[in-house]
């Protein structure tokens, strides 16, 4: 059992791992107090797992236990997978992974309402599982876009190569990697120049130059309130030209971008 999380430079880190006998419950609900009582304490924390009924038991025994801990969110490939499974039908794939995916309300609804008329039965499936858990459009910001456990999925395939080992030499050397990786991320942060993540400098840079084809309009200096119509795309002159309204002060814009 393992949980990561994304740093600041949109890399992988490692919180904790551990080994079992088997992802039952019981085993789940020791996982999850330990990471509550080490790692997570008090901060409210999104924890994003596929459906694994082990899992889902232990979080919802946690998050009853203490509920300010957070919230839980599900994995949109292991939703994909699952769903699949049930109803195949690769245009139907396509539109729950957009209705997964979109920030844009409009987009969601329509890609919603054209499964709903192919598969009423996928729709139904889906809707029963909960906007909020699945959706990033219906998630309230909590998962930062994050959408899959993907990140703990390429951390645990780069430890493959121990599991073979005995059970002593497997947790040193998947200790050792781990350490590793923090020394080499350590390195790269006294290096680093920018008041910026390199990750977030380039993001930075990229909607500054984006950003100077927009025109803006006060409505409020006081409320800090503002109107931005955005300018058109570079390769298709037909998109862009979108109106939003951005509350400065809270974070908050229309378009859900800037709170997720």
């Amino acid at each position: 059992m393992m949980a990561v999380c994304k740093s600041a430079n949109n890399k992988i880190v490692p919180v904790v791992f551990v080994l079992v006998d088997e992802e039952i419950f019981s085993s789940w609900k020791w996982f999850l107090k330990c990471l509550k009582e080490f790692v997570i304490q008090n901060r409210k924390t999104c924890i994003i797992s596929n459906r694994h009924l082990g899992i889902l038991s232990a979080i919802d025994m946690m998050l009853e236990q203490f509920p300010n801990m957070g919230m839980h969110r599900f994995c949109l490939e292991h939703i994909k997978a699952n769903i699949a499974g049930k109803f195949p039908g690769q245009k139907l794939r396509s539109l729950y992974q957009r209705v997964g995916f979109t920030l844009n309300a409009t987009k969601c609804v329509k890609a919603w309402e054209k499964l709903a008329n192919k598969s009423p039965a996928t729709a139904q499936c889906l809707d029963s599982i909960g906007a909020n858990k699945w959706t990033i459009l219906g998630d309230g910001g909590n998962r930062w876009v994050v959408v899959t456990t993907n990140a703990s999925e390429s951390y645990n395939n780069a430890l493959k190569g121990a599991r073979l080992l005995p059970i002593i030499a497997l947790i040193k050397s998947s200790l050792l990697k781990t350490v590793k990786l923090f020394n080499d991320n350590y390195e790269k942060i006294e290096k680093c120049q920018t008041i910026l993540t390199p990750h977030y400098m380039a993001k930075y840079n990229k909607w500054m130059l984006c950003g100077m084809r927009h025109k803006v309009t006060v409505f409020s200096k006081h409320s800090q309130l503002y109107e931005v119509v955005t300018g058109p795309h570079d390769n298709r002159p037909w998109k862009g030209r979108k109106t939003q309204e951005v509350q400065f002060g809270a974070g908050i814009c229309t378009c859900l971008k800037w709170q997720t």
